[in-house]
């Protein structure tokens, strides 16, 4: 049994999944004791490897060329 789904619906569930796994990223971290510059440093780079993770893995590099529309 084969079950379609259109391209909206499809993108919304994406687009959930993708929130819901930056969430959960971000609720890992802890941030609960931080009593350095040491400490601080390290939860922010925990933080931008997150962001880094996210955005690699669902974004798509577009390539430029002459016929692309101007906006």
């Amino acid at each position: 049994m084969k079950i379609s789904m259109s391209s909206s619906s499809l993108l919304k569930k994406i687009t959930k999944l993708k929130k819901t796994k930056l969430r959960e990223n971000i609720k890992s971290l802890n941030i609960m004791n931080i009593n350095n510059r040491i400490e601080l440093e390290s939860c922010i780079d925990k933080l931008a490897s997150i962001f880094k993770n996210i955005w690699s893995n669902y974004t798509k590099t577009k390539r430029v060329t002459k016929y692309l529309k101007k906006w």
